[in-house]
C-alpha cells in the first residue's frame, strides 16, 4: 500500500495522494513523514504532530510537536503529559501504566527500565515487573536473542526477557556476540616494587 501513497505540496500545504490521484489525506499539514519501516505517516500541523496508519487508521491524536518522541528502537510513541510520561506502540495502545511515570523511564523494544530511587527494574511490554533490586539494566539486542545485562555491586550478569537467569551477577564485564554471551573476570594485581 505505502508505493501507492504519494506525499504531496499543494498551495503550501502537504497531503497524500493514491496513485489514481485520489486524495487520501487532506492537504492541510505544514510537513508529512513517511515511515517506510513501520508503515506510518508523521503529520504536522500549527505545532502539532499526530500519526496515521498506512491504511488510514489514526495511530496517535495530535499532540504538541515538543511533547512527542518516536523511539524506533523501541517501536514506540513517548507522550510527555504533565509530570507524567506515556506510552503508546506503533498501533497507538498504551503499553505501560501510568503509575511507573513520575519515575526515570527509559523504553527499549521488549519492555521498559525504571529507575526508581537506587534500583533498577525491568517492565515487560505487559506491565509486569520481570527484574528488580539492580544498580543498572541494559537491554542487549543480538542476532539470536535478546537479553538483560544486569550491574550490582560493580559486578554483571545476564538475564533473559522472562527474568530467567542466564549467567549469575559475578562478572567485571559481558560480551555478547552472535548470540553467546561471555563473562569476563578482570584479574587485578598490586604490585610494589622496592629498591
Amino acid at each position: 500500500m505505502s508505493k501507492r501513497l504519494k506525499v504531496v505540496r499543494r498551495n503550501k500545504k502537504f497531503g497524500v495522494l493514491t496513485a489514481d490521484g485520489k486524495e487520501f489525506l487532506p492537504f492541510v499539514y505544514d510537513k508529512i513523514f513517511r515511515d517506510d519501516v513501520y508503515d506510518f505517516f508523521e503529520l504536522h500541523q500549527n505545532g502539532m504532530v499526530s500519526f496515521c496508519a498506512y491504511d488510514g487508521v489514526e495511530i496517535l491524536i495530535p499532540t504538541k510537536e515538543e511533547d512527542v518522541y518516536v523511539n524506533r528502537q523501541a517501536r514506540m510513541f513517548e507522550i510527555k503529559h504533565k509530570t507524567k510520561l506515556l506510552f503508546y506502540n506503533f498501533n497507538g495502545k498504551k503499553v505501560l501504566d501510568e503509575k511507573y511515570s513520575s519515575e526515570t523511564i527509559e523504553a527499549f523494544r521488549d519492555g521498559f527500565v525504571i529507575l526508581s530511587g537506587d534500583f533498577c527494574r525491568f517492565v515487560n511490554l505487559k506491565g509486569e515487573v520481570v527484574l528488580s533490586g539492580f544498580d543498572q539494566i541494559y537491554e542487549v539486542l543480538d542476532y539470536n536473542q535478546n537479553v538483560l545485562i544486569v550491574k550490582k555491586n560493580g559486578k554483571y550478569g545476564v538475564y533473559d526477557l522472562a527474568g530467567n537467569k542466564i549467567m549469575p551477577v559475578r562478572y567485571d564485564r559481558i560480551e555478547i556476540n552472535h548470540g553467546v554471551c561471555k563473562g569476563i573476570d578482570t584479574v587485578h594485581l598490586n604490585l610494589t616494587a622496592g629498591y
